[in-house]
């Protein structure tokens, strides 16, 4: 069934209709007539029609066909047959998703509707992120409008010594390790900190146009939030508010960082 709205209230309507026959011993010529009928009201109300539990060879299912209740009409219109209650209800899921199916792709044609679906099909995918961010929810409300998820293997290289990057990542999932090399023949490697959900990767970009400092690589399966410096700029003119608690968070994750580092000094 589905909701219809007329004058303001809504009903449901009825969309497949399925008739079993399991327990049904016989019928007579004015019973197929009526199911002949019944059909006929049914095609005009756009509703499937489904018969199941009919003996194959059985007195009622000669009897429905010699009246035609099987044939396809010039429309395509015809009832399926199952065999039982189970077939004909999957028959009937199958139906509904392709109806679906094809209504999705018909809105899609249009950009607008294509934009709408992308974006919620992101919102959803990604509505742990204010669970990662410490329950920030003035934060994850609309920051995936403005960030792209990566989702990066164990061992991906996320930003690297000595290259220019111009992103910040918030890691939703996963963790991740920043290392420096201490000599050119890289091997003396110091590790300077591992990072779980919540973190901000490469945040030195906002401040300075330097190369990275440091490495970052995955050391488990991991899924961050990447937010180019063109992005940001453009949330704190759209939604300064929203650019303000980003900026706030990242902040608050620095001084983290920098008292980690001076009781370890």
């Amino acid at each position: 069934m589905e909701n219809t709205t007329i004058s303001g209230k809504t009903y449901n309507r009825i969309r497949h209709l399925v008739l079993d026959f399991e327990y049904v011993q016989n019928i007579d010529y004015s019973g197929v007539r009526r199911l002949i009928e019944l059909r006929r009201v049914l095609k005009q109300e756009l509703i499937n029609l489904y018969i199941s539990g009919l003996r194959e060879g059985s007195t009622m299912e000669q009897a429905m066909a010699m009246e035609g209740l099987f044939d396809e009409d010039e429309d395509g219109y015809r009832p399926l047959l199952a065999e039982d209650m189970d077939r004909a209800a999957e028959m009937v899921e199958k139906r509904i998703l392709d109806r679906a199916a094809k209504l999705r792709s018909n809105w899609l044609i249009f950009d607008s509707f294509k934009k709408l679906h992308a974006e919620a099909q992101l919102r959803i995918k990604f509505e742990l992120l204010e669970v990662a961010l410490g329950g920030s929810a003035d934060i994850s409300h609309d920051l995936w409008k403005y960030g792209r998820p990566v989702e990066v293997e164990k061992g991906t290289v996320i930003c690297r010594e000595g290259d220019h990057n111009n992103n910040i990542f918030l890691l939703q999932r996963g963790k991740v390790t920043s290392f420096t090399i201490l000599d050119d023949d890289a091997r003396t490697v110091k590790r300077l900190r591992t990072c779980t959900h919540g973190a901000v990767i490469n945040d030195e970009c906002l401040f300075h146009d330097l190369p990275c400092a440091h490495s970052t690589v995955a050391e488990e399966d991991s899924l961050l939030w990447k937010i180019s410096l063109d992005r940001l700029s453009w949330m704190e003119t759209a939604q300064p508010k929203l650019a303000v608690s980003v900026h706030r968070h990242i902040l608050c994750h620095a001084a983290v960082c920098r008292h980690r580092l001076e009781r370890e000094v």
